[in-house]
């Protein structure tokens, strides 16, 4: 806003910064739903950005992983995420600032580090014993949650937001950001 943004663009910059602060409440890994109320027309939108299954989760492919249901966790349990395209299609909407620019002050954050709140720092005590070994090396200091007060970079993610952010939403949707996580989904 102090840019001269309006509030789609605020909205979407601060969701992007939620993805750095609260990352499994908010990421680009999720999904997106969207109201916007325009009050020169008085007309409501709605932008529903819910992923779909991968292409080759199938029932068949599914079962032949091993199981009579769809897992609850996992790689099996992933959609495709729909937070980008939600954001970058908002923005070309309703917005006034480019994708590249509302994402900038999380990319800054994530990459310079940020201070743990006490409830992140309780969130990632009780979701420890459930990370993977990718998980663990974000969110965990050796054997231990970050705790209150410690200070936690998120490079990875800073990167991936630069990539979207200099190539758009496309790098995540059959681009490269896209093509690195379905490999490392494949391993899984």
């Amino acid at each position: 806003l102090r840019q001269g943004g309006n509030a789609m663009d605020a909205a979407v910059t601060m969701a992007a910064m939620l993805s750095v602060l609260r990352p499994h409440m908010n990421s680009v890994g999720c999904d997106a739903f969207l109201l916007y109320y325009d009050a020169n027309t008085q007309q409501v939108s709605a932008l529903n950005a819910s992923g779909r299954a991968g292409s080759l989760a199938t029932p068949d492919f599914i079962a032949e992983a091993g199981n009579e249901r769809m897992p609850f966790s996992g790689a099996l349990s992933i959609t495709v995420p729909g937070t980008v395209s939600a954001w970058d299609e908002a923005l070309k909407r309703f917005g006034s600032m480019s994708l590249a620019d509302a994402l900038q002050p999380a990319i800054d954050v994530a990459e310079h580090g940020f201070m743990v709140t006490s409830t992140l720092a309780e969130d990632m005590a009780s979701g420890a014993p459930r990370l993977n070994d990718a998980g663990r090396s974000i969110y965990m200091k050796g054997d231990q949650a970050y705790k209150h007060g410690d200070v936690l970079f998120s490079k990875d993610l800073a990167k991936s937001l630069r990539m979207i952010a200099e190539q758009g939403a496309s790098t995540l949707y059959g681009g490269e950001l896209g093509n690195t996580i379905a490999q490392y989904l494949s391993q899984q």
